[in-house]
This record gives C-alpha cells, sequence and structure tokens, in this order.
C-alpha cells in the first residue's frame, strides 16, 4: 500500500488515507487506566477517500481532501468529510493531484494545473474566496503542481515542475 499522504491529528481523532484501492479510515484515540486505546470510527474504500500524496487539513471538525487515484489526476475533486462519521459533506472536481495548507481561516488550495483557489472552510457548500493563475502551462511548455503551497509572514509561496514564485498578499 502506498500512503505518502500524512496522517491527520485533531483533538483526540486520528485519519488516514491512501490510494490505490485503498481509502480512509479514522480512530478514537484514548488513555485510560494507564493504557491507550485505538478504536475504529470508519473505514471508506470509495474514490473520495483515495488520497495518493496530497495530505489532508482540518477545520473545525472537518477534513478537507483532495482525493483520487492515478485514474483522475486533473479532474481530483476538493472534498469535504464530516471527520467524526467519514460522511461525505460535499466534492467539488478540477482541483487536481495539487496540494493545500490552512492559512488562519481560510484554505490555501494550489490544483495541479497551477491555479491559486483561496476557499472557506465551510461544510454546508463549497464557497470559494479567490482564484489566481499562478502557473501558466502549455502543451509546448507543459508543467504540473504536485506540492502544496507554503505561506509566512504576508507571502504565499509556490512551485510547478517549471518553477517558483512568492506573493505578497499582504494586507
Amino acid at each position: 500500500t502506498s500512503m505518502g499522504a500524512s496522517p491527520l491529528v485533531y483533538s483526540n481523532l486520528v485519519y488516514c488515507t491512501a490510494s490505490y484501492g485503498r481509502g480512509a479510515a479514522a480512530a478514537r484515540i484514548a488513555y485510560a487506566g494507564g493504557a491507550w486505546t485505538a478504536t475504529q470510527l470508519y473505514y471508506k474504500s470509495g474514490l473520495n477517500y483515495r488520497s495518493i500524496w496530497m495530505s489532508p487539513v482540518c477545520y473545525q471538525g472537518y477534513v478537507y481532501t483532495l482525493c483520487g487515484d492515478n485514474s483522475s489526476y486533473l479532474t481530483t475533486p476538493l472534498n469535504c468529510i464530516e471527520l467524526s462519521t467519514g460522511n461525505l459533506k460535499w466534492s467539488t472536481n478540477n482541483f487536481g493531484m495539487g496540494g493545500l495548507i490552512l492559512v488562519n481561516t481560510n484554505l490555501l488550495v494550489l490544483t495541479e494545473d497551477g491555479q491559486l483557489v483561496l476557499v472557506q472552510p465551510n461544510p454546508a457548500a463549497y464557497t470559494e474566496l479567490a482564484r489566481y493563475r499562478a502557473f501558466q502551462f502549455t502543451t509546448t511548455a507543459p508543467g504540473k503542481c504536485w506540492n502544496s503551497p507554503a505561506f509566512a509572514d504576508g507571502r504565499i509561496y509556490a512551485r510547478s515542475t517549471r518553477g517558483a514564485l512568492s506573493l505578497d498578499v499582504a494586507p
């Protein structure tokens, strides 16, 4: 099994995801009477729960993740999953195998095709706040973004197979 995505820890819950026919699982961790226990909450095997290498993030009990496998590269969706139940709240296609991070109270997603997308983490509905074409790829100058952006001191840092950039987004 390939598990490139890092496990997600939120409170006493651990969420893990893997691709290649696998899926996602969550467990509750407890310590009582001098012993640790792990109780599996669920295991979901569907495509909406498989992440090849994109690590998910959690905000207020909801997992935001780019899930797909090697048959769905550019169309991979951004999904919102309720961490405690595994229920898929919504799914929005065409993010690809990029990466995402939590910046303050918003998600910053770098799509596989080079767009930076600011998304409000809202379990009720996909809520896009802004979109910026960070990298331009063509058939003669192909490229991809298979990594997460970074944010520090009011700047977004992103890279692709063709280059890197730093954007000043300080107010």
